[in-house]
């Protein structure tokens, strides 16, 4: 076994404590799951393509008087949309898809967060949180309260 995957200390236990030890270490909190938000990869095989990427045909017509603004302009506006705006501002017409889509904060957290967009979403919390903040909150590792590794993200 490589160096990096033993403990520093060295652990031993008697052979009646084997079951104990593995009933606990895999034990399943129902707690936890009802406060855990998550689908299956599977729900989302059906839009996970169209979310991320523009149609392949060429936009006739523009963002009306959005296009007069410089494109940086443009893009730290649409960062700070909520999310729901940014959902519904892409739907509006191909340019605003492919506005939307060529923002890197966008496509990483449709290709990596669609649990979380879907369940921001779903509990209509789309509408408070923006996408420079969810873009944030996805690339940080570190737990906001405590500092500690933070493996899941609070919606509230």
């Amino acid at each position: 076994m490589p160096r990096g995957y033993r403990s520093v200390t060295e652990y031993s236990f008697r052979e009646e404590q084997t079951d104990a030890i593995v009933r606990a270490a895999a034990y399943h909190r129902k707690d936890f799951c009802r406060s855990v938000i998550w689908f299956s990869p599977r729900e989302h095989a059906g839009i996970r393509m169209s979310i991320a990427t523009p149609f392949q045909r060429t936009s006739n017509t523009g963002l009306g008087s959005l296009d007069q603004l410089p494109l940086e302009l443009l893009y730290d506006i649409l960062l700070r949309l909520d999310m729901y705006s940014i959902f519904n501002f892409r739907q509006t017409n191909l340019k605003s898809r492919e506005t939307v889509d060529s923002l890197k904060e966008y496509q990483a957290v449709v290709s990596h967060g669609l649990n979380l967009l879907c369940a921001l979403l779903r509990t209509r919390l789309a509408i408070s949180v923006s996408l420079s903040d969810f873009y944030r909150a996805f690339c940080t590792k570190a737990c906001t309260l405590c500092g500690e590794f933070g493996g899941s993200i609070s919606l509230l």
